[in-house]
């Protein structure tokens, strides 16, 4: 077992969120390394827990293109629910959780919403469900908490974003940032209040693993926006429009895979967590929102894609292509500059991108004959 592993292998941890996107990736490497988690999942009953996180890591083990998962004990699931007091537990289940010795909690689970419609349901979920989490944390007696924010609690603060909590001024761009980045000060007010230890991490737009460029079965972000865009192609084809956004274009669009994040952690456990600390896990060198435009437009042979400060709305079309897309509308500005001090970050070239891009295009199937026929002549003609 190589040092990473190690560090997953020797601690005793419970954590949510292991049937999301990302919490699966972070499970499999714990169970790869012998120690599967603790895993709070919601379910009617214990077997039903444990058969969602079952499907849950082999979906992630597919994704990085791996073979089956090594033979184990069966992983030590319970059904909870983070909107209920307690997580939902009963005190019988949580006499098994303590019997187990959990040193650390890992919190994954969130709501991905975002539109103020739904705003009372997001602050349930990532605000108030984060102090639930809290409470029973301490109350299983786990000695530290480790909170999985976003890069983008830094809402609409521009130019270096330092590695520390943020203070709520600068206003964020919309519901889901602002309950993450008041559950980041949840977290460190009741850490100092209980005495526990606590790490928060923030990684920015997290997209499918590296080792494969699949979409690792997210379908939020990148993959969000990459669908409609998709979706208006053919009509923008036909008309010889480009797609059009207001914004500037020299705006960084940080993507990490999601390999390279659970790579961090690992790293940052292998190191020793700082108390109190708050990690950046993000990209140097991000690619601009223009970059990415054109790599898309290529990919779906789409007459262009124009970022213009001074751009404005044309058609009905055009009109409900940027409803559908309002919740990027609000990354195209205030560029933001994470700064990370540990592990070293990595760079993503525009290459790697547009295999992500035809990546996802062959998973949803949204790239037209002309265009697939096109993507695969430019691949004939690269150099080997």
């Amino acid at each position: 077992m190589n040092a990473q592993g190690r560090a997953l292998g020797r601690t005793r941890r419970v954590m949510t969120g292991s049937t999301g996107f990302v919490g699966s990736h972070f499970a499999l490497r714990s169970w790869q390394a012998n120690n599967p988690p603790i895993t709070l999942t919601r379910a009617s009953s214990d077997a039903a827990a444990e058969a969602r996180v079952l499907d849950a890591l082999g979906a992630a083990q597919r994704s990085l293109g791996q073979a089956s998962l090594p033979e184990l004990a069966a992983p030590f699931a319970l059904p909870a629910d983070l909107t209920q007091p307690g997580c939902g537990l009963t005190p019988e289940q949580l006499l098994r959780l303590r019997r187990a010795q959990p040193e650390q909690f890992w919190h994954f689970a969130a709501s991905l919403r975002y539109e103020d419609k739904h705003r009372t349901e997001i602050f349930a979920h990532n605000l108030e469900g984060t102090a639930r989490a809290l409470e029973l944390a301490h109350a299983s007696g786990c000695h530290t908490f480790v909170y999985v924010s976003t890069a983008y609690t830094a809402g609409r603060r521009q130019g270096a974003i330092e590695e520390r909590l943020h203070d709520l001024s600068a206003g964020f761009n919309n519901a889901y940032e602002e309950s993450k980045a008041r559950a980041e000060q949840a977290v460190a007010d009741y850490c100092a209040r209980a005495g526990l230890r606590f790490a928060i991490l923030r990684p920015s737009i997290v997209i499918g693993p590296y080792a494969t460029k699949s979409t690792g079965g997210s379908r939020t972000g990148l993959y969000g926006f990459l669908r409609e865009v998709g979706r208006v192609g053919r009509a923008l084809r036909a008309l010889g429009r480009p797609v059009e956004f207001r914004g500037d274009g020299g705006t960084t669009c940080n993507l990490i895979p999601v390999d390279w994040f659970i790579d961090d952690i690992l790293a940052l456990l292998d190191e020793g967590l700082q108390n109190g600390g708050v990690y950046h896990n993000t990209l140097s060198r991000p690619p601009t929102i223009d970059q990415v435009g054109q790599v898309v437009a290529r990919a779906l042979d789409l007459p262009g894609f124009v970022i213009d400060p001074r751009s404005t709305l044309r058609s009905a079309l055009e009109e409900r292509f940027l409803r559908r897309t309002a919740f990027y509308g609000s990354y195209l500005w205030n560029d933001k500059s994470f700064q990370r001090q540990r592990p070293a970050a990595r760079e993503l070239s525009l290459t790697d991108l547009e295999d992500y891009v035809r990546g996802f295009l062959r998973e949803t199937a949204l790239a037209t004959p002309d265009s697939a026929a096109a993507n695969m002549s430019r691949v004939a003609s690269r150099p080997a």
